[in-house]
């Protein structure tokens, strides 16, 4: 499991000496900013925050009151961010790293954001609720775990965290990022990061990596700051899982896999409601888990809950699913235009997504359409069926609401 990763020395490393080694390199390089870009900078984002609460918590209030917990918050981008944009939330931030937290409170003092507590504390102290605090509604934990020597029981004392209806963000690597994929250059050209004329050269030779992968050179890796040239792909860190590889590690802390974002956005590219038949065989960690060895995503943005009912989408459950309400909570449904029956024509809609897809343009049945507006979550799939007076097969509906499921379109709350 634990398989650190050095550009300068390849082999095991145990415990302490892995834990020294990143504190060293935190200590000597803060992440993300030491200057004011700590409060200004809005380039390090999260997870949507409505596709967070949406999927980890639906039906659940959206950001107006609650408890969030950012785990390994740097220098405090992140926590200043989320606390700017959602000013009645109670923020607290915590890192192991001393000078990171010095430098959080230096520029919280000059911002005047007053809902942030920030703490120094390290994400493998098994007594992490009774120094942070616990009944957390949301955890993000983003670009941290590649820095802990045993993520599992990281992920264990973030879950003593959590509200029973909380849920937890991870954000890692995954096996097709592009600083995984240059890492061979690291030791072709021999590169070093511990001159001004090493760093210029290590600059260049990373943008012609950048162009090789088709990423514009202004904003690959080569253009970032050196503070992440230094920790994110000269320092000691594990190897980037797949994600199957992460799932097993929250199964095995005792959470519940919910949803992976951009798993989910691959399933846009399936045109044909009829693969969702063959889809819905296997469990959903199955089946993202064969998404991403198909196409391997680049990061990760998983999250995660306390063990919970999910929506049955399996062949054999098709009635069941009658029995289940469909809530649209991660766009307006309201401004969806209202479908008169009959409900026999084929359209073009277009659905504003903020922070996910934007705009998502598909061609539905107006049924489906119409079948989506009125999805507030108070009525089941049968009432809502039956309220429209519509006549369909259980098999062309099923398929029809597994594609909304899985591409995140809609949800569904357990029967009254």
């Amino acid at each position: 499991m634990n398989t650190p990763n050095n550009s300068d020395s390849e082999g095991h490393f145990d415990f302490v000496s892995f834990s020294n080694a990143v504190q060293t390199q935190f200590e000597a390089s803060p992440f993300p900013f030491e200057d004011e870009k700590v409060l200004s900078d809005q380039t390090w984002k999260i997870i949507p925050p409505n596709w967070f609460n949406a999927i980890g918590r639906p039906g659940k209030p959206f950001y107006d009151r609650g408890k969030f917990l950012v785990a390994g918050c740097g220098t405090g981008n992140e926590a200043f961010n989320i606390a700017r944009a959602f000013p009645n939330l109670e923020v607290v931030a915590f890192d192991a790293s001393k000078k990171a937290i010095e430098i959080a409170h230096k520029w919280q003092k000059a911002s005047g954001i007053n809902n942030i507590h920030f703490l120094q504390e390290d994400l493998l102290n098994p007594n992490l609720s009774q120094s942070v605090g616990y009944n957390f509604d949301w955890i993000s934990c983003h670009e941290v775990l590649a820095y802990v020597y045993d993520p599992q029981a990281a992920i264990i004392n973030l879950a003593n965290c959590l509200s029973p209806e909380g849920c937890l963000y991870i954000g890692v690597k995954g096996t097709f990022h592009p600083t995984v994929r240059l890492t061979p250059a690291i030791s072709l050209f021999s590169l070093k990061m511990d001159s001004p004329e090493q760093v210029k050269r290590t600059r260049e030779v990373l943008c012609v990596c950048d162009n090789l992968m088709g990423i514009p050179i202004d904003k690959g890796i080569g253009a970032q700051p050196e503070s992440y040239l230094k920790t994110h792909v000269f320092g000691v860190h594990h190897d980037s899982f797949p994600l199957h590889t992460w799932i097993e590690i929250i199964h095995n802390a005792g959470l519940q896999y919910i949803n992976s974002l951009y798993t989910s956005m691959s399933f846009l590219q399936l045109q044909d409601n009829r693969f969702f038949d063959i889809l819905t065989e296997l469990d959903l960690p199955t089946l993202h888990s064969l998404i991403d060895h198909c196409n391997p995503s680049f990061f990760h943005m998983i999250i995660a809950a306390k063990p919970r009912v999910i929506p049955p989408f399996a062949p054999a459950d098709k009635n069941e699913l009658l029995r289940w309400r469909p809530l649209v909570d991660l766009w307006d449904r309201s401004k969806v235009p209202a479908v008169q029956p009959p409900y026999t024509q084929v359209l073009d809609v277009t659905f504003d997504i903020p922070g996910l897809y934007r705009q998502l343009p598909l061609k539905l049945s107006s049924y489906l359409i119409e079948f989506l507006r009125r999805s507030d979550g108070s009525r089941s799939v049968a009432q809502l069926v039956a309220e429209m007076g519509i006549e369909i097969k259980p098999e062309e509906l099923f398929s029809a609401l597994a594609r909304f499921y899985f591409t995140s379109l809609l949800n569904f709350l357990p029967p009254l």
